[in-house]
């Protein structure tokens, strides 16, 4: 969760969130146990971002970053498209290679005002855990469709975002030959998440 409407500079942005169990084939890419069977879990996570951002007096504002979400190293651009009233942008997250695993991502942000400070935020977008096991014997992917929406809370030096989202996903792996899945669900997720400029 993230607010659309840059500001210019370094930030530092950190999330913990938790999700309920997104199905039996989905969780299994997250045990860190190497589950084989009952792999359906809850799932807490923390994602972790450094940014530079650019916003010039004529041009587009954009930012670069870098990351991890669990695991998962990512490379970051968004750009802040619209400007007025209701900023809005688009952006993504290219998986950096772990062991094989890469996690990608498109999503959108949009800011609403609430008030002089506060903002309701709208971020939705569309998720891709894909790759291999290290030893190659384990293969698959997680595709996942979210709509999460959070408020941005402007306290004394950093920004407090709690969040909400409800997301929809398909998961299909492979293991040692054997096809499991595919496998679809609903679920939700709770977050809060805080930025330091």
């Amino acid at each position: 969760m993230r607010p659309a409407r840059l500001e210019p500079g370094w930030s530092a942005h950190a999330q913990l969130s938790y999700a309920q169990s997104p199905g039996e084939v989905a969780s299994w890419f997250y045990d860190l146990e190497d589950c084989t069977t009952a792999c359906s879990r809850a799932i807490l996570a923390e994602d972790a971002t450094v940014a530079w951002a650019r916003v010039p007096g004529g041009g587009v504002p954009f930012a670069l970053g870098v990351g991890i979400n669990g695991l998962f190293p990512f490379a970051e651009g968004y750009a802040q498209v619209g400007r007025g009233r209701v900023p809005w942008g688009i952006g993504g997250r290219l998986g950096l290679p772990t062991g094989g695993w890469y996690q990608h991502q498109l999503f959108a942000r949009a800011d609403v005002p609430l008030g002089s400070e506060r903002r309701l935020l709208w971020n939705p977008g569309v998720f891709l855990q894909t790759g291999h096991s290290p030893n190659r014997a384990s293969t698959g992917h997680f595709f996942g469709v979210v709509q999460a929406v959070g408020v941005e809370l402007p306290l004394r030096g950093f920004v407090l975002l709690p969040s909400g989202a409800l997301a929809w996903g398909r998961a299909e792996r492979r293991s040692y030959g054997e096809r499991i899945g595919p496998e679809s669900a609903v679920f939700g997720t709770v977050g809060v998440a805080i930025t330091f400029r």
